[in-house]
């Protein structure tokens, strides 16, 4: 499996920086320059940032910004993690018993990389080849990584055309419908991989706010029924959640539902 592990440059970058030389100069010598096809393609796909905002990011960095991250991969290789859990996504061998299984590639390219409040997973297309990626600044432990990366995995197949084919379009082409029965089933391939952990940590939810979901299915479902058929971009989860005064993420447990439906 190829990993790109572009977070060991970015140390390199800020190990330069403490020098004293110019910020922006040392980032582009040890991180944005070889590793530029990646980092634009991503910005741009998130539509983030454009090259002037992460200049100005850049230079109001301070050297201890990272020092959690680093402390945690001292004693954490994401590498490793990265390749247990693919192991165990590649056991899961449930498949329509209509069709042949299809050829799942086992090596998908892998970029751990160190952003600005980048996406803690995510599924982008480089070239022509879909890639997974894991923003390891957004991590306070890697306890939840090898969830991220079966749900991200899940997506992953999607977007190979195996599960759901409208689930290969960008999320932000369909409805919010499209879009949420994507995440429901990459939260069911997450179970599927680690049946052992809590559904509140698949659904990416606190304790509390699953059993509020619970408690309140039916309001959630009658409160998203409207937007349904209606484009995602424009009716994003977050948008609905702060509108209707549901909790953070509630919309996880809705798309976990539909999934079940």
């Amino acid at each position: 499996m190829p990993i790109h592990s572009l977070y060991r440059d970015f140390f390199r970058f800020l190990s330069a920086y403490k020098k004293g030389k110019d910020t922006w100069e040392v980032y582009q010598h040890y991180y944005l320059n070889p590793h530029k096809r990646f980092l634009t393609s991503y910005w741009k796909h998130f539509r983030y940032f454009d090259e002037r905002q992460i200049e100005n990011r850049v230079r109001s960095i301070k050297p201890g910004d990272y020092s959690l991250l680093q402390e945690l991969l001292s004693h954490n290789s994401p590498e490793r993690i990265c390749l247990e859990t693919l192991k165990r996504c590649l056991e899961i061998k449930e498949f329509s018993e209509n069709k042949k299984p299809p050829q799942i590639p086992q090596d998908p390219h892998i970029y751990l990389f160190v952003g600005f409040f980048s996406a803690d997973g995510f599924i982008l297309k480089l070239d022509d080849i879909f890639v997974m990626g894991f923003g390891l600044e957004r991590y306070k432990s890697f306890k939840s990584l090898p969830i991220i990366f079966a749900h991200e995995y899940g997506h992953y197949l999607q977007k190979l055309g195996i599960g759901k084919d409208k689930a290969k379009r960008d999320y932000r082409e369909g409805t919010l419908g499209e879009f949420l029965l994507s995440e429901g089933l990459a939260f069911s391939f997450s179970i599927k991989v680690f049946p052992e952990r809590k559904l509140f940590e698949h659904l990416f939810l606190s304790h509390e706010t699953l059993h509020w979901c619970i408690e309140n299915e039916k309001r959630l479902m009658e409160e998203v029924r409207p937007f349904l058929d209606k484009p995602a971009e424009y009716n994003s989860i977050y948008f609905i959640e702060k509108e209707r005064d549901i909790p953070s993420r509630s919309l996880n447990y809705v798309a976990y539902k539909l999934m079940e439906r």
